[in-house]
């Protein structure tokens, strides 16, 4: 018998996304790489004011057929603070590496790239990224959030569209 949504033994199922070849196994994601929030993504927390390298956010990189390069994420701030509140955003790989500059926040959004010292995605692999933020010493930081407002708000080597459910936070 075939799986659920195959009418032969060639290809995916159109409702489990399966091989129809009865392996069971899953298909790579299509598109050149998708973006999710990751399972590391950190829980609500109290900051100290004055604190430095706090991770705000995870996100999970995953690759299709081929390898990718991330070279930029632009994150927007949510919620109940004020961009001088923050003294620097920044990006960091599961490794604990910064990629790019320490930046600051600008109409509630912080571009940091770093297409010289990008996030490598190998094919078919996940990469886990990290966005950390800076607070300044008196800041009025109340519950504030970052997130990724839009697939255009990660770059990368590819000409193909950033796969995901947007806004992601």
């Amino acid at each position: 018998t075939l799986p659920a949504g195959c009418t032969s033994t060639a290809g995916y199922s159109s409702t489990t996304g399966v091989k129809c070849d009865s392996s069971g196994s899953s298909p790579v994601p299509s598109g050149s790489i998708t973006a999710s929030i990751s399972s590391s993504n950190p829980a609500a927390a109290t900051l100290a004011d004055g604190s430095a390298y706090n991770s705000v956010m995870a996100l999970n990189f995953t690759a299709g057929s081929a390898a990718v390069d991330i070279t930029g994420v632009r994150v927007t701030r949510q919620g109940y603070s004020v961009n001088s509140d923050f003294s620097g955003v920044m990006i960091f790989d599961s490794t604990g590496k910064r990629h790019g500059n320490v930046v600051t926040l600008s109409e509630d959004k912080a571009l940091i790239q770093f297409a010289s010292d990008p996030i490598n995605v190998p094919a078919g692999q996940s990469a886990t990224v990290f966005v950390k933020v800076n607070l300044v010493s008196t800041s009025s930081v109340g519950t504030f959030n970052f997130a990724v407002a839009a697939a255009s708000d990660i770059m990368t080597n590819s000409a193909d569209a950033v796969g995901g459910t947007f806004p992601i936070k």
